[in-house]
C-alpha cells in the first residue's frame, strides 16, 4: 500500500498483501487450468477390472486435451512469475533508494549501558533490515552532579537533531530505551509526543539486557495485561487547586510522603498495581501492558482537564522508565493542566527531593 504523505511516498506493509495474494491467484489459475486441459478420468481407470470397456474409454481420454485451456494456464503460470519477480525487483529497488530507518534513541543516566545487538531479532522486534541511527542522551555526568537543569538543555539540542533527522530521512520508525531520573524520562516522551508511535524497552536489571518488553503478536494476547486500580478521594480542600496523582507500578507510593510535599491538595488520586509487596521490578512482560497502562493515564488527565477548579497536577511515580516515557508522549500541553513530576530517591529526605515542571520546563529543588 503506498500513502503520499508530505510529498513523499511512505511504504507501508499490510497484514494480508494483496499483491501476493494476486500473485497466488494467478498461478492458481493457471494451474488449474492446465490440469483442467486434460481431461483423464482416473476413476474409470482405477476400475479398469470390473468394466473391461473403461479401459479403453480412460486411454482414450489421455489423448483428449483442450488446447485453449493449456494455452491460457501457461500464459497465467507464467504471469504470475514475471509479476512476483517484479514485485521482489521493485522491493530491492525500494530498500535501496528509500531504506527503512531506525531512529534509536537511549537515555542514560543511572548507569552506562550499551545499545541492544540491532542485528539481532530481540523481544519479538527485528530490526536487522533497518539502516540504525543510535542517539544517545547521556546524563550520566549531569545526575551524577545533581546538574539536573543542564541535562534538560541538553535534551533540548538533541531534540533538534532527532527532528534534522527525521526530516532529512523517510519510512523512519523510533525506538526508546531509558534508565535514567523518571522526571527526565516523562520529559523526553513530552518532547517527543508529537512523532509517530514509538517503541519502548524495559531493561531487565536480572540479566542486564534489553529484551524485556515482548511485541509478539501471540504472547501480547496470551499473557493477561495489568491495569491500575484507580483510587480517587473526596474533597480535601475546596479552596485548592492542586491535584496529586500517585503511581505505584513497582514500589508503594506513600501517602504520607507525597503530603510532605504537597501538605494542601484538592484532590487525591491513586493509581497502584495489585502484588506490589516490597517492590517488584521487572514485572511487564510484553509491549500490550504498557500501552494499556499508558492509556490509562490518559483518560484520567482528559478527565482532570475537565475540572476547571484543578491548575496544577503533581505526579508522583515509582516504576519503570518505559512507561514514564510513555506517560510523557501521550501529555498534551495544550489540553492536559500543568504537570510537575517528582523523582523519588528513598536515600533522600524527603523521598521527593526534586521535581520537574512539565509547562516551564524548569527544575523544581
Amino acid at each position: 500500500m503506498f500513502e503520499l504523505k508530505y510529498k513523499q511516498f511512505e511504504f507501508k506493509w499490510l497484514s494480508v498483501n494483496l499483491y501476493n495474494k494476486f500473485c497466488i491467484g494467478t498461478f492458481t489459475l493457471g494451474s488449474t487450468l492446465i490440469a483442467d486441459s486434460f481431461t483423464l478420468n482416473w476413476w474409470n481407470l482405477f476400475v479398469f477390472n470390473v468394466n473391461a470397456s473403461s479401459i479403453e474409454l480412460a486411454y482414450n481420454q489421455v489423448d483428449d486435451f483442450n488446447t485453449v485451456e493449456l494455452v491460457f494456464g501457461l500464459t497465467f503460470i507464467v504471469l504470475s512469475i514475471v509479476f512476483f519477480l517484479l514485485k521482489k525487483k521493485y522491493e530491492l529497488w525500494y530498500k535501496t533508494k528509500y531504506p527503512r530507518n531506525l531512529i534509536a534513541i537511549k537515555q542514560q543516566g543511572l548507569q552506562a549501558t550499551s545499545f541492544p545487538d540491532f542485528n539481532k531479532k530481540t523481544a519479538g522486534k527485528d530490526f536487522r533490515s533497518f539502516c540504525v541511527h543510535p542517539i544517545l542522551v547521556d546524563e550520566i555526568d549531569f545526575d551524577k552532579n545533581k546538574k539536573y537543569k543542564e541535562a534538560l538543555d541538553n535534551q533540548d539540542r538533541i531534540i533538534t537533531n532527532i527532528t534534522n533527522l527525521k526530516n532529512s530521512h523517510i519510512n523512519n520508525e523510533l525506538a526508546y530505551w531509558g534508565i535514567t531520573r523518571i522526571p527526565l524520562a516523562f520529559s523526553l516522551g513530552v518532547k517527543l509526543s508529537d512523532t509517530q508511535s514509538i517503541n519502548v524497552f524495559d531493561y531487565n536489571r536480572n540479566k542486564q539486557v534489553w529484551n524485556q518488553l515482548s511485541y509478539s503478536w501471540l504472547r501480547n494476547k496470551i499473557i493477561r495485561s495489568k491495569k491500575f486500580t484507580i483510587k480517587k478521594s473526596n474533597i480535601y480542600r475546596a479552596s485548592s487547586q492542586d491535584l496529586i496523582i500517585s503511581v505505584s507500578t513497582t514500589f508503594n507510593v506513600s501517602k504520607s510522603e507525597c503530603l510532605k510535599i504537597v501538605p494542601d491538595y484538592y484532590k487525591f488520586y491513586d493509581l497502584s498495581l495489585s502484588n506490589i509487596g516490597n517492590g517488584k521490578r521487572d514485572r511487564f512482560k510484553t509491549i500490550s501492558e504498557i500501552n494499556i497502562l499508558t492509556e490509562q493515564f490518559r483518560q484520567l488527565m482528559d478527565e482532570v482537564a475537565t475540572d476547571p477548579r484543578i491548575k496544577i497536577v503533581h505526579l508522583f511515580y515509582a516504576g519503570p522508565n518505559s512507561l514514564a516515557f510513555k506517560f510523557g508522549t501521550v501529555y498534551s500541553e495544550s489540553i492536559h493542566r500543568n504537570v510537575i513530576v517528582y523523582n523519588y530517591n528513598g536515600n533522600d529526605t524527603p523521598c521527593f527531593s526534586w521535581a520537574y515542571n512539565v509547562a516551564k520546563n524548569k527544575i523544581l529543588c
